[in-house]
């Protein structure tokens, strides 16, 4: 059986091609700023690992831009994913995350 999604922002709209984590935080970052057009040399990004049973299982980008407003995105590196969310909390995008990255993403991530 074939799930079909429930809206649009459950499908793959995009794909960020990462070979290290510094690009694939710019990237992120960058298509955080998209949807209100901020100019991602004017915004800041924080990340934290996300840990399941101690050991790393996500990634939580949150983009703070003018006026308060907050973007959120989550990697998910063994899904291959990154889904990000608006300022209200709803997911907006799904994308795929290509390139090396996937194969050393355990040794590449910041330690806590």
């Amino acid at each position: 059986m074939v799930r079909q999604p429930r809206n649009k922002a459950d499908e793959i709209s995009l794909v960020l091609d990462c070979d290290d984590y510094p690009t694939l935080v710019e990237k992120v970052k960058a298509e955080l700023c998209r949807p209100d057009r901020f100019d991602p040399d004017r915004v800041a990004i924080r990340t934290k690992l996300v840990k399941r049973q101690g050991q790393v299982c996500a990634v939580y980008f949150e983009m703070q831009a003018m006026r308060q407003v907050s973007y959120q995105a989550i990697w998910l590196p063994e899904r291959r994913r990154v889904l990000f969310y608006n300022a209200l909390g709803k997911r907006m995008a799904q994308a795929a995350v290509h390139g090396a990255i996937n194969a050393h993403w355990r040794e590449i991530l910041p330690q806590d």
